[in-house]
């Protein structure tokens, strides 16, 4: 037996030759072989292995996974080390037999190995699973201990080469003593126990879990051969759940498939059934073994189950050929590879973007990630092995407690998560319903008060053998739920607190930003809004350049909760853009350096916009050359000469500052309204965005603007992060719709599946061929998502009753001013046109056009305004009363409302001439004229010697004129005249 492992290694070793060079047309030297047989010293063979095949084999000859090499460092990586046949057959350990070299896969680390941590280091071989993470142990740098070893030198003696070999100081590798049961399970046939020898017994304490108990008292190895008669496998007690499960069961001591290693394992222990290690945690545990004052053997090395009502029950261990009544178990199929992925790691370790991830919390002894992507279950399990964890399992009720106390603090409105999660626990490869988590120690039983939802499980169509974990929100907090594995829910892993730390965010002010009643009246408006500082209309917003009390960037937060709004955001280009296009209007009144929402304090580099609660994306920015810079925390806007940057400052310095509030509108139309501002988007193209079929037609006309405004919509709903596609809160979404009908929620999951992966260099692209795809692959779910977030009758109230409308040369900037010479020519020439005459100057007062007085009042302001630019002259901007009467004599007597120059507004009284760039006189202008809600321009009444507002209906007042003529305009705003001046 001493050379058996080596010869089978040999014998797998040869086949596996053809293989390799049939497939890969090459050799891979892997050492140079000595077998020390008992007919003496055979020569060396040179043998060439692939390293999947010898990876695969070396673990099968020795039952453990334990026998190969781990890395210091807890991770599977290359060394130069040497394994020993010897360590198999401690009686033979004089006889050195090198079977692998430096390249061999000898040195790879165990998947079980040190219980729960094990899943940072995992690696075993696939049995009902495949290996799809390839294999980044061949990759990894060497980081075992310190070694002086070098490959060993081969030399040609004849036929017969002959291998030498340097010393090394690295450990011999670690093997467990299963190989002995392993072989008499191959070995020894037998039949199926008789019924006089034992029988089925359900444990009361785990849902009538099936456990085979004997009577008759065999060997350990007899015992494990005769549960495999029966397709079942000798006990394993990976945690205090199974025993509490079987102690439930008849009193006595009896066999398990456990061992303990030999002494240069340093004494651990492995389940010979399943191969997998035993939890140092769980060796630890105070209550795992049963309490005993005899003196521990040398000789026992085999572990059994003491189980007793009336005394203590726990593991214990005794001569392996002693004999003893035995229990046999059905155990899962949980996958037996378990890799972690170490490039998804830096070089300390550290997991790399972890919020790309999902949302990492901490709950009692665990950090749990749930994550952000649908899949299947095994695709959850391999998911958070590449991620260095487990995948989700409820140990206990406490543990679901937990996660439940955790829910209750949120609701439906402030949950940030997902719902529903996959986890560990499956049936697979036992009766149905005999459920058992899939954790790196190997297969550990559910605890039998885990709270499942009501009539749950029910293995549904027979074919649910996994184990779904969903947060109601409610009382109930969290239940289980059988699903079929194939299903796809979102991945959800655990791992120890200590080795998980969450990702770093800014800190930002904790707390609530509310408004300061002293500052509202009994109505809860503003009072004297005006003396903030100045109002401006655009972009969706309310926004106000708070220029009366500069402050330092924790003040300035405080200042615009005070009064209702918050300190604002540029979270995006568009709407960096659209404010750019606000101050380009009013370079007067917007030029400065503002403090905006953003900082990363606490957290350097990671900025964050502390009034969305989202950190900035890195393509939505434009910094100020230079900027951020190190140690300078909060984020301002430099606003120069219509121009708009981001920069960092010292958030003690004292600035003006940018507060923020939607229009006052519901929410569905204050959304509508903000996205279509920023990018200009008709009512029309709204209405063809919710119509499925006119969206999806090959015809229909979709622009850039469009996309970007579903870009913006889903921003604002919190379905498209600036970025990307918000996994979680679209999946939320798609759950709050599904959760009740979980054939339509997996339905949905596999739509989204298809669509998220949607990326294109335009993110404005990305969030249309996303909608699009979600459109084409469920329209009903997209539908329900789209009319839930439009239809939000959810009233927002802004702090002011209106926000006056601000004068911005709307003609002047809106309109080209083209000179037509041959209308001048014969202007000038005659003196007048048909619709009016040339009044030459007189008393301080220019040449001017004067159109003639039109009764219907039907003068439309652009035409007037064109007309004047095309003879080359402007429309009068009046100075003095007098010069505003002195055309009472050409246009008539009476109320009559004649068109002058456009004006831009300088505050809340004053206003400025567009083209002469002037001071209104005060005096000109009629009392009660401040700003006021409405869209407005001035008129002259000549009869009077003032100027005044017309007013139109609240919209866009170049839209609204381009459209002058209808019955409505003629009613509102009547122009009977206008006067063109002589520059």
């Amino acid at each position: 037996m001493a050379s058996i492992c080596a010869i089978i290694l040999l014998a797998l070793a040869i086949i596996a030759i053809s293989l390799s060079q049939a497939k890969q047309g090459k050799k891979k030297i892997i050492k140079v072989v000595r077998i020390n047989g008992n007919t003496g010293n055979i020569g060396p063979i040179r043998i060439y292995l692939p390293k999947k095949v010898r990876r695969q084999n070396i673990i099968k000859c020795c039952g453990f996974k334990k026998c190969m090499g781990r890395a210091k460092n807890g991770t599977n990586s290359k060394t130069t080390s040497k394994s020993y046949v010897s360590t198999l057959h401690p009686e033979n350990n004089m006889q050195e037999t090198t079977i692998l070299g430096n390249e061999a896969a000898a040195t790879e680390s165990s998947a079980v190995e040190n219980g729960e941590n094990a899943a940072t280091n995992s690696e075993t071989t696939a049995q009902d699973y495949q290996d799809t993470s390839g294999d980044p142990q061949e990759d990894a740098d060497s980081t075992t201990s310190k070694e002086t070893n070098e490959p060993s030198d081969v030399t040609n003696q004849g036929n017969n080469p002959v291998a030498t070999t340097t010393t090394t100081t690295t450990p011999i590798p670690c093997r467990l003593p299963c190989k002995d049961f392993e072989d008499f399970l191959l070995a020894t046939p037998t039949s199926k126990p008789s019924p006089a020898d034992g029988s089925i017994l359900k444990s009361a304490k785990c849902g009538n879990r099936q456990y085979y108990v004997s009577t008759a008292k065999v060997t350990r190895n007899e015992a494990g051969l005769r549960c495999k008669a029966m397709d079942m496998s000798l006990l394993t007690v990976p945690s205090i759940e199974e025993l509490t499960c079987l102690s439930s069961l008849q009193a006595g001591t009896f066999w398990t498939s456990g061992s303990k290693g030999n002494p240069s394992c340093g004494g651990s222990f492995g389940w010979c059934s399943t191969g997998f290690n035993v939890s140092e945690t769980l060796l630890s545990a105070p209550n795992y073994f049963a309490p005993t004052t005899k003196a521990p053997s040398v000789n026992e090395s085999c572990l059994a189950v003491v189980n007793s009502a009336a005394a203590a029950s726990g593991m214990t261990l005794r001569k392996c050929d002693e004999a003893l009544p035995f229990i046999c178990q059905f155990n899962v199929e949980c996958p037996k590879l378990c890799d972690k992925d170490v490039s998804l790691f830096d070089p300390d370790g550290n997991l790399k973007n972890k919020t790309s991830y999902g949302i990492w919390i901490d709950i009692g002894n665990y950090t749990y990630l749930l994550g952000n992507k649908p899949m299947s279950w095994l695709s959850n399990y391999l998911r958070c092995c590449a991620l260095g964890m487990q995948t989700l399992s409820i140990d206990n009720l406490a543990e679901q407690m937990g996660l439940k106390k955790f829910s209750l603090d949120f609701n439906t409105t402030n949950w940030k998560a997902n719902y529903n999660y996959w986890t560990s626990g499956t049936w697979k490869g036992a009766p149905p319903n005999q459920f058992s988590w899939c954790k790196p120690s190997g297969p550990s039983v559910l605890a039998g008060d885990l709270v499942w939802e009501k009539g749950q499980p029910d293995n549904a169509g027979s074919n649910e053998s996994c184990v779904h974990f969903r947060f109601v929100l409610n009382s109930t907090g969290t239940i289980m739920t059988d699903r079929n594995c194939a299903n796809k829910y979102i991945f959800a892993c655990k791992g120890p607190k200590s080795t998980t730390p969450k990702p770093c965010v800014a800190s930002c002010p904790t707390k609530n930003c509310e408004r300061n009643p002293d500052f509202f009246s009994d109505t809860n408006e503003l009072k004297d809004y005006f003396q903030y500082g100045n109002w401006y209309d655009g972009c969706g917003r309310n926004i106000l350049t708070f220029t009366t009390n500069q402050s330092s960037w924790a003040t300035a937060w405080d200042w615009c909760c005070n009064v209702g709004l918050t300190l604002m955001s540029m979270e995006s280009a568009g709407k960096a853009s659209c404010y750019s296009r606000i101050v380009s209007k009013f370079t007067l009144t917007t030029f400065g350096d503002f403090w905006l929402s953003g900082t990363d304090q606490g957290c350097p580099a990671t900025f964050r916009w502390c009034s969305l609660s989202k950190n900035f994306i890195d393509s939505e920015l434009k910094w100020k050359a230079g900027h951020p810079k190190d140690g300078l925390d909060c984020v301002y806007l430099e606003v120069r000469n219509g121009s708009v940057l981001l920069a960092s400052a010292n958030c003690a310095e004292k600035k003006d500052f940018l507060c923020e509030v939607r229009k006052k509108a519901t929410f569905q139309r204050a959304m509508q309204t903000e996205c279509a501002e920023i990018w200009d988007i008709s009512i029309e193209e709204i209405d063809m965005l919710l119509n499925v079929s006119e969206f999806l037609s090959p015809t229909a006309n979709i622009s850039l603007n469009l996309k970007c405004f579903l870009k913006c919509v889903g921003v604002e709903v919190g379905m498209f992060d600036l970025g990307a596609l918000n996994a979680i809160a679209t999946l939320q979404q798609i759950e709050i719709l599904t959760q009740e009908e979980p054939v339509k929620m997996e339905t949905a999951f596999v739509a989204y599946d298809i669509c998220s992966g949607k990326q294109f260099d335009d993110e404005c692209v990305t969030a249309y061929e996303t909608f699009k795809c979600g459109q084409e692959q469920a329209p009903d779910i997209i539908s329900q998502i789209v009319t839930n977030n439009f239809d939000n009758g959810t009233i927002l109230s802004p702090p002011t009753p209106c926000l006056p409308y601000r004068h911005s040369c709307w003609l002047t900037n809106g309109f080209p001013c083209v000179k037509n010479q041959t209308a001048i020519d014969a202007l000038l020439t005659l003196g007048k046109d048909d619709f009016g005459i040339v009044v030459n100057a007189s008393d301080n007062i220019k040449r001017c056009y004067v159109r003639n007085f039109d009764s219907s009042g039907n003068i439309n302001p652009i035409d007037a305004y064109k007309y004047c630019c095309g003879i080359g002259w402007n429309l009068i901007e009046p100075m003095t009363i007098a010069e505003v009467q002195y055309f009472n004599n050409y246009i008539g007597s009476g109320s009559v409302s004649t068109l002058i120059g456009d004006t831009v507004s300088i505050n809340k009284t004053h206003f400025m001439w567009c083209q002469s760039r002037r001071i209104v006189p005060a005096e000109i202008v009629m009392t009660n004229q401040d700003l006021f809600c409405e869209p407005s321009y001035f008129v002259m009444y000549p009869s009077t010697g003032y100027i005044e507002k017309s007013y139109i209906p609240s919209g866009d007042i170049i839209k609204y004129k381009l459209n002058y003529g209808t019955g409505l305009n003629k009613q509102v705003s009547l122009i009977y005249s206008f006067v063109c001046q002589e520059p």
